[in-house]
C-alpha cells in the first residue's frame, strides 16, 4: 500500500477486519453484520431479508452514502442507550463482544493480527485526536490513544468493544473510511466484492503485544481492595450496591462548601513496589515541590509550610448511615494530629467541613505532604486537586484528576492512574469552593475546630 494513502478507522473498516477474522468455514455476512450492529442498537434485531442483504453488501464496501433505519451511528437516543449499558453493566457488554468473537471469529488464529490491526488503524487515523479515549481497560476504563503504542498487554474483547464503541458513538460511515477500504483491498471482478489483503494492515507495529483473552485484570499474589473497586465504579459512572445509601450534603453543609473531600483508598501490597516508587520519584518530587512552600495572610512570601502550620483537630458532626440503617451512637471522639491514617476506621468518603479560616486548606495541604513522606512505606500516591476548577463539560473526572499528575510529571500516562486506582495505591484529594452534591455512599460529616487561639 502506497503510503500517499491514509488509514482511516469507520464502522466498514471494522467490519472488514471481522470478516477478515471470520472462522472457517465462514459465517454469512449478513449475519455478522446483524450481530454486530445488536451489540449497539438493540433495533438490528429486526433486519432481515433482502433490506439486510443489502445494508451488509454497501456497509462492507464504506459506502458512504448508505442511510438505513439500522444504521444509526451517532444517533443521540442509541448512543444515550449504549453508554447507560457500558456505564451499568459493563461485564455484560463485553460478554456479548466475546460471545460475537468466539461464534464468528477464529481469534486463535488471528486474534493477534486484529488486535494489531486495529491498534495500528487507531494510531495512524489522524482525525482522531491523541487525547481519544477507548475504553479498552477491563472495568470499561479509557486508555488515550497516545497511548496505544505504549500498550504491552491488550485485552481482546475489551479492546474490539472499545473501538466498536468508538464509531458507533463518533466516527460511523465516512467517505475517509472508503478510501481505506479501497487501499485494502484488490478488485475481484465485477458484481463481486473487492478481496481484503490481510498483508496490508497489522503487520508493521506491536509486534511484541501479549494478547489477553481475559476480560478482566488478572492480578498475581493480589487482591483489588474494595475501597479501590468502588473508586473506579464511582469515577466511571458505574453503579455500587454497597454505595447505594450516598447521602447528599445537606443544605447547611453546601453553604459552608468551601469544605474539603478526600477520596481515601485503602493500600495493599504490590509485587513491584519499588518499580512503582520509581515511576512516581518525579511526580511525588514536584508535587511535594509545590505543596511545602504557602502564603498565608500574615506572610507575603512563601514560607515553609511546616514552619507555621498547626494542625486542629477534627471531631463527628453527624451520625453515619451505614447499611441502609440510620447508626444513632453519638460519637463525641476528637481526633488530635490528624492525618489521613486518622479515618481507617471511617468512611472512605470524608467532608471536612468548617467556617472560613478555620484551616481547611492547609489541613488538607498537611493530608497531601504527609502521604508522600509516607510513600515508601505505603506506595500510595496522593493527587490534590481543587474543585472549583473542574468542568465536567470539558472532560471526565479522571481525566481532570489526570491532568494534574500530568502537571508534575509529562511522563505519565492515563494507564498509570487507572493501574494506582486498581491496586488502592490511589488518594485522591480533592477541594472545592462551589456548592456540590455527591451520589455514591453515606458520608460521615466532620467539623475543624481550631485549637490554635
Amino acid at each position: 500500500m502506497g503510503n500517499e494513502v491514509a488509514l482511516h478507522l469507520s464502522g466498514g473498516v471494522f467490519f472488514n477486519l471481522m470478516l477478515a477474522a471470520r472462522k472457517k468455514p465462514v459465517a454469512n455476512q449478513n449475519q455478522c453484520l446483524k450481530e454486530l450492529l445488536h451489540i449497539y442498537d438493540r433495533s438490528a434485531k429486526e433486519m432481515a431479508g433482502n433490506s439486510l442483504v443489502t445494508i451488509a453488501s454497501r456497509f462492507r464496501n464504506c459506502d458512504p452514502d448508505l442511510h438505513s433505519d439500522y444504521i444509526r451511528f451517532g444517533d443521540p437516543v442509541v448512543v444515550e442507550e449504549f453508554n447507560g449499558r457500558m456505564r451499568e453493566d459493563y461485564a455484560s457488554v463485553v460478554g456479548e463482544v466475546k460471545n460475537y468473537a468466539d461464534q464468528y471469529l477464529d481469534l486463535e488464529v488471528n486474534g493477534k493480527w486484529l488486535v494489531r490491526a486495529l491498534m495500528e488503524l487507531v494510531e495512524k487515523d489522524n482525525l482522531i485526536q491523541d487525547n481519544a479515549k477507548f475504553m479498552a481497560i477491563p472495568g470499561g476504563l479509557p486508555a488515550y490513544k497516545q497511548e496505544f503504542p505504549e500498550m504491552h498487554v491488550v485485552y481482546i474483547y475489551n479492546l474490539l468493544l472499545s473501538v466498536w464503541h468508538y464509531i458507533c458513538c463518533t466516527h460511523g460511515m465516512t467517505e475517509n473510511g472508503q478510501e481505506t477500504y479501497f487501499a485494502l483491498t484488490d478488485f475481484a471482478g465485477e458484481s463481486r466484492p473487492r478481496k481484503f489483503d490481510r498483508s496490508r494492515i497489522g503487520f508493521e507495529s506491536h509486534e511484541d503485544v501479549t494478547v489477553s483473552y481475559d476480560m478482566e485484570i488478572v492480578q498475581d499474589d493480589m487482591k483489588i481492595p474494595e475501597p479501590a473497586a468502588s473508586y473506579v465504579r464511582k469515577l466511571t459512572g458505574k453503579p455500587d450496591k454497597q454505595l447505594e445509601i450516598f447521602a447528599p450534603v445537606n443544605s447547611a453543609v453546601s453553604k459552608e462548601v468551601e469544605s474539603i473531600f478526600s477520596f481515601v483508598v485503602e493500600h495493599t501490597h504490590t509485587s513491584d513496589s519499588k518499580a512503582a516508587l520509581n515511576r512516581y520519584r518525579t511526580y511525588l518530587n514536584r508535587a511535594y515541590e509545590k505543596h511545602s512552600k504557602k502564603k498565608t495572610f500574615l506572610y507575603e512570601m512563601q514560607r515553609d509550610f511546616y514552619g507555621f502550620f498547626v494542625c486542629n483537630d477534627v471531631k463527628r458532626r453527624e451520625t453515619v448511615c451505614r447499611s441502609e440503617r440510620r447508626n444513632d451512637r453519638k460519637d463525641d471522639r476528637v481526633i488530635a494530629n490528624v492525618c489521613v491514617d486518622s479515618f481507617e476506621e471511617e468512611h472512605r468518603f470524608i467532608v471536612l467541613s468548617g467556617t472560613g479560616g478555620m484551616g481547611k486548606s492547609m489541613m488538607m495541604t498537611h493530608f497531601m505532604l504527609d502521604t508522600i513522606d509516607k510513600n515508601k512505606e505505603t506506595g500510595e500516591v496522593p493527587v490534590f486537586v481543587l474543585l472549583r476548577d473542574y468542568n465536567p463539560a470539558a472532560g471526565d473526572l479522571i481525566d481532570f484528576i489526570f491532568g494534574e499528575l500530568k502537571r508534575h510529571d509529562v511522563d505519565l500516562y492515563l494507564s498509570d492512574l487507572v493501574e494506582l486506582l486498581q491496586s488502592g495505591k490511589g488518594a485522591n484529594y480533592a477541594q472545592t469552593e462551589c456548592q456540590f452534591r455527591y451520589c455514591g455512599t453515606a458520608i460521615p460529616f466532620l467539623t475543624v475546630r481550631s485549637t490554635a487561639r
